[in-house]
């Protein structure tokens, strides 16, 4: 009895349980990494399962729900970031992802709404640009430019908001400015996939078509497949349709 005392004192000194939640949370996070969505779910079950303290939970539930996402699972993953953000109203990744599965869905005020609240508790640029390529999908133009503008403000470096601040300029028909943000998008990353579409987009506008398919082409090359969506695989399928024969 004493000895089994003893080793009960141990663990709780040492923290040995939530030293073992540490590490199925961090293997997780390497199975995510490595798109190993399935992998993940089971390590992020197993820390959620090691002890009933708090310790880690909510980022175990946040990895869990994003591998959801991604097998698309979005039930499973409502599940996770409800209980999320009925635990803390502030917590503003819950919001950003739920707002990204609402958009998967084409349910788009539920979207804007979670974007909405992502951005009042943090305006960070990625936030600002998640909600502003749905303004773009959603044709205003102009407000999701206002936000690529409010993320640049905030990091003067992020490709992603110069990128999709010029597929707005594009369909406005701001063609310099458009040029621009490519340029600056490029500078700042060079292997995004992404560039590469808008370029496209930017080339057909100004009825520059000879390039096109090289550019789409790149935009495969360096994993627009791997990191879109299935709409996008399809829009880029659809050009290359026509601009690939």
């Amino acid at each position: 009895m004493r000895k089994t005392l003893i080793i009960a004192l141990i663990l709780i000194v040492c923290g040995c349980d939530s030293m073992t939640k540490s590490k199925y949370y961090n293997s997780g996070q390497t199975a995510f990494e490595n798109r190993e969505y399935n992998n993940a779910i089971e390590y992020y079950n197993s820390g959620l399962r090691v002890d009933n303290s708090d310790y880690l939970d909510s980022e175990l539930r946040y990895g869990r729900a994003y591998s959801y996402f991604r097998l698309r699972q979005y039930d499973d993953a409502k599940i996770d970031l409800f209980k999320a953000i009925n635990k803390n109203k502030n917590d503003y990744l819950s919001h950003w992802l739920l707002a990204k599965l609402y958009e998967a869905q084409n349910q788009n005020q539920f979207s804007l709404d979670n974007y909405t609240r992502a951005i009042e508790i943090n305006p960070s640029p990625l936030i600002l640009s998640s909600r502003g390529f749905l303004l773009i999908e959603l044709r205003r133009y102009s407000e999701a430019i206002i936000d690529f503008d409010r993320a640049i403000e905030l990091d003067s470096n992020t490709a992603y908001a110069y990128n999709n601040r010029a597929l707005a300029n594009i369909k406005l028909g701001f063609f310099d400015k458009a040029k621009q943000d490519l340029r600056l998008s490029k500078r700042y990353g060079p292997d995004n996939p992404y560039y590469f579409k808008h370029l496209a987009y930017y080339m057909i506008s100004n009825n520059d078509i000879d390039s096109v398919c090289y550019i789409l082409n790149q935009a495969e090359e360096f994993g627009y497949d791997n990191l879109s969506s299935a709409y996008d695989r399809g829009d880029i399928d659809s050009l290359k349709n026509i601009y690939c024969d």
